[in-house]
């Protein structure tokens, strides 16, 4: 994906506001099992896999480190992991009580919680009813009263999903040839250091 086409359909409100939200709803059905708070009573809980929600959120979204949540969930189980696992646990205690509040609730409320979550996130790419709820949610828990400019929010967006092609293209707009050649040199020479 190309980063200049990425913030354009970002900041595009009129694109954004006539996709509406049908496809993300569909995404939550078909590939994380449906949200119970929209469905209702014909919400599947014989379905609901837990652990397959957190694979399939870090299948597609692998910003935030969900496999490495699940590790260290397992590890609280006592459940083996192979040498070969990379597991952090930095604050253990606090894993040791999300895990008990985790296996106290049902799949309905942790279904609906992931899903809420998963939302929450994508909110700033919904229509602006959508950003409405997440700026007064946020307005209430965080204290903060306005929504970022658009252009802000995709600028933040887009970097955070194509920060290398972002910063090639400001290095290459904003820095003189030389600069570029030093800085190119320095890279290759940090490479060669890290590499021996």
């Amino acid at each position: 994906m190309n980063a200049r086409r990425m913030y354009a359909s970002c900041v595009d409100e009129d694109g954004i506001e006539a996709e509406g939200i049908d496809t993300i709803l569909s995404f939550v059905n078909t590939e994380l099992g449906g949200w119970p708070i929209l469905q209702g009573s014909t919400w599947n809980n014989a379905t609901f896999n837990f652990s397959r929600i957190l694979l399939k959120l870090n299948e597609y979204w692998s910003s935030f480190d969900f496999l490495g949540y699940l590790r260290e969930f397992y590890l609280l189980a006592n459940i083996t992991l192979l040498d070969t696992d990379i597991v952090t646990v930095s604050e253990l205690e606090y894993l040791r009580n999300v895990s008990l509040i985790i296996n106290q609730q049902s799949s309905l409320t942790l279904q609906n919680y992931m899903v809420w979550r998963f939302m929450m996130s994508q909110a700033s790419n919904m229509p602006k009813h959508f950003r409405t709820i997440r700026q007064q949610f946020d307005k209430v828990f965080q204290g903060i009263n306005t929504e970022p400019s658009r252009a802000i929010v995709c600028g933040e967006y887009v970097n955070n999903i194509m920060g290398f092609a972002v910063a090639k293209l400001y290095i290459n707009e904003y820095f003189d040839q030389n600069a570029r050649n030093q800085v190119s040199k320095t890279i290759a020479d940090l490479q060669l250091f890290l590499i021996f």
